[in-house]
């Protein structure tokens, strides 16, 4: 149970890489602040139902990896392995998709924003 960013937090924490995993924000990224260390931010963006059955519906979530380096170079290096790999690690997850990946300049930080999609029904809510 929970909500959805919170349960989408659960299922892909253990997906990030390993420097992520300790500061998974389950919020919107129009709020970054000061960061210290690598942060990954859940923005809970859309709700469809197309294709899923009576009682169940697809929520869309942009999830942010962000680093906490000023420098766009070094962040951009630090980033771009880290992308890949937390792509590949959801890409055979069976009730997550994702569909695109795009780089973003956040607030004066580089992220890497990736678009899921992940299932919910009403029992879950």
């Amino acid at each position: 149970m929970g909500n959805a960013r919170t349960r989408l937090a659960a299922l892909i924490t253990p997906m990030l890489p390993a420097d992520f995993r300790a500061n998974v924000k389950p919020y919107t990224v129009r709020a970054i602040g000061t960061l210290s260390a690598p942060t990954v931010f859940i923005d809970y963006t859309r709700i469809t139902h197309d294709g899923m059955p009576q009682g169940a519906m697809l929520d869309g979530f942009d999830i942010a990896l962000v680093s906490p380096l000023t420098d766009f170079a070094k962040a951009e290096d630090y980033l771009d392995p880290a992308v890949r790999e937390f792509v590949r690690a959801i890409d055979p997850a069976p009730d997550l998709a994702w569909s695109e990946t795009n780089k973003r300049e956040l607030s004066e930080y580089l992220a890497w924003v990736v678009t899921v999609s992940f299932p919910t029904a009403s029992h879950q809510e």
